[in-house]
């Protein structure tokens, strides 16, 4: 079975492109192989004239690429705030020792994270959350707290995959 084949598009940047089809088309698909949860068997991602097909998702994220689930992919137990910080933790500097050992300037980052989480749940209309756990939102609000912690990835690319779903 062939979810893609013969894909090619170019997103000028500023521009806002949908990717439309009925279920099963590939849509999420063609997202996960983007963000890097799935590999393509042939052909090749250029992301700002890079070749990506390496890259795992975590430096794809680093590099500018965002994005969304279909499925909600919250950690449920943790506040919306906490939620939004794990998103911003790929532009940290600190590393494993400094922030092992709360010194002066994690915790000045830490306070930034927060405060960056709290501007991008204010954008989507979640910031009255931001103490609840996430789970127990109902499920569009946790829709924008996942757009919320996208965005807070600083994208240059945002895939959002079905954001109003559900």
């Amino acid at each position: 079975m062939m979810s893609l084949s013969n894909v090619s598009m170019h997103i000028p940047e500023g521009k806002i492109k949908a990717i439309i089809g009925p279920n099963g088309a590939g849509k999420t698909t063609l997202f996960n192989v983007i963000s890097g949860a799935l590999s393509p068997n042939k052909g090749k991602i250029i992301f700002e004239d890079k070749i990506i097909n390496d890259l795992p998702s975590y430096k794809r994220t680093q590099l500018g690429i965002g994005r969304t689930f279909q499925t909600v992919k919250l950690f449920k137990q943790m506040s919306v705030r906490e939620n939004v910080m794990v998103g911003r933790h790929c532009r940290t500097k600190s590393g494993f020792f400094s922030s092992g050992f709360r010194l002066p300037k994690t915790k000045i980052e830490e306070k930034k994270i927060a405060e960056r989480a709290d501007a991008e749940l204010d954008f989507v209309g979640a910031y009255e959350t931001r103490s609840q756990a996430a789970g127990s939102l109902p499920i569009g609000l946790q829709k924008s707290v996942e757009v919320a912690r996208a965005l807070a990835t600083d994208p240059k690319l945002l895939l959002l995959d079905e954001p109003a779903g559900g």
